[in-house]
C-alpha cells in the first residue's frame, strides 16, 4: 500500500469518525437504529434469522455451539437477506444527514 493510499484511508477514517460522532450527538444514530430494527422485524427478517439460529443449535446440540460459530454460520446469509429497499433507505438517510450537517467528505472518500 502506497503512502498516498494510507493517507486516503486515514482521511476516510477521520470522516467516518466525524460522521459517527455527529450521528450519536444528534440522536440520529438511535433513530436510524430503531427504524432498521422495526423494518427488519416487520419484514420477517428477524424471525428468519432466529429460526436459522435455532435450527443450527438443534442440529449441533446446544452444548456444542458457541456464539462465535453461530454468528459465523448465520451472519453471511442474514446480511444477504436484509431487504434491498431498507439498505437504500438507510443509505439515503445517511447521505441526507451528511448533507444537512455540512460534513466535508473530501474528494477521496
Amino acid at each position: 500500500m502506497s503512502s498516498s493510499d494510507r493517507n486516503i484511508d486515514r482521511k476516510c477514517d477521520e470522516v467516518r469518525s466525524k460522521i459517527e460522532a455527529k450521528l450519536q450527538a444528534s440522536g440520529e444514530q438511535d433513530r436510524i437504529r430503531r427504524h432498521i430494527r422495526a423494518a427488519l422485524n416487520s419484514s420477517g427478517w428477524m424471525d428468519e434469522v432466529k429460526s436459522q439460529c435455532r435450527d443450527l443449535i438443534r442440529a449441533k446440540g446446544v452444548e456444542y455451539c458457541t456464539v462465535e460459530e453461530i454468528v459465523e454460520a448465520v451472519l453471511p446469509q442474514a446480511r444477504e437477506r436484509v431487504p434491498k429497499e431498507l439498505k437504500q433507505e438507510v443509505l439515503d438517510l445517511l447521505w441526507k444527514f451528511v448533507d444537512t450537517h455540512d460534513i466535508g467528505l473530501g474528494d477521496d472518500c
